[in-house]
């Protein structure tokens, strides 16, 4: 088990599918104490719309679409 808190500079490495080129964001990557997944939080200054709508949030009409989006390609 982790028993320590770190602090890493790292980059987005996936493709976040309402978002446009979102790998090699750079993010701190935080680890937690007791093996915790660890919290990732996108550089605030970085230019590109995920990071604006991470630290912003969306309308609650963007939401309801993306969910109903997500369930048509499960369906």
């Amino acid at each position: 088990m982790g028993n320590h808190i770190k602090n890493y500079q790292h980059w987005l490495c996936s493709n976040i599918s309402e978002y446009d080129a979102t790998l090699s964001i750079p993010c701190d990557v935080v680890t937690k104490i007791g093996n915790d997944r660890p919290e990732i939080f996108p550089h605030q200054d970085f230019e590109h719309t995920f990071v604006k709508d991470y630290y912003d949030g969306i309308s609650e009409a963007e939401a309801k679409k993306r969910v109903q989006e997500m369930i048509k390609k499960i369906s």
